[in-house]
């Protein structure tokens, strides 16, 4: 069906959650991140769009949960892959929110390249992530989950939150607001 049809419609698609892996702890963790899709996930995608006016173009995903201690969005043609290793239900929402924003962007054409992608992949996400968490579940919660975004392995996360949040609610939907319009309207919801 072209995008056409779709232009007036939040699309909140059908994710299927598969354990990798002989481990119980795979499916354990396969369990629990249904069970918060299941809760939260047409909230998320809600609060996506109402901060980026951007639509979820995928109808359905297949979403591997795997025994590692990295989560990865993928890219354009490469299944989400998930951490089994986050053992708490808060830990798995920071998760799958952070990882599905990038499928967001993703979605619509929206992705850095070279050196400084990693970065770049990721300020663009923290332009509205940390404001979604703060609408669903409150400024104290959104700030534990950068935090813990800062603790990560990879010194880009911590610029990037840096960079994104020295910047007002306002400055943010701007400099987002540049980002997307620089997308070929093709892409665009």
């Amino acid at each position: 069906m072209p995008k056409k049809a779709y232009k007036n419609k939040i699309i909140i698609p059908r994710i299927r959650f598969l354990p990798q892996g002989e481990g119980f702890d795979t499916k354990l963790a396969a369990f629990g991140y249904e069970s918060i899709w299941q809760a939260e996930g047409q909230r998320l995608i809600k609060a996506y769009y109402n901060l980026t006016n951007l639509r979820f173009w995928y109808k359905k995903m297949t979403v591997l949960v795997v025994p590692s201690y990295t989560s990865e969005a993928g890219r354009r043609y490469r299944r989400m892959r998930l951490s089994a290793y986050k053992f708490s239900q808060e830990e798995r929402l920071r998760v799958l929110s952070h990882e599905l924003a990038h499928r967001l962007l993703l979605g619509n054409g929206i992705e850095a390249y070279g050196k400084t992608s990693r970065f770049y992949d990721h300020y663009y996400i923290d332009l509205f992530l940390f404001d979604a968490w703060v609408q669903l579940y409150g400024a104290e919660t959104a700030k534990q989950y950068v935090e813990q975004e800062q603790t990560g392995l990879l010194d880009a996360y911590g610029h990037a939150w840096k960079k994104s949040l020295a910047l007002s609610f306002t400055e943010r939907q701007e400099t987002l607001r540049r980002i997307i319009s620089r997308v070929p309207k093709q892409h665009l919801a």
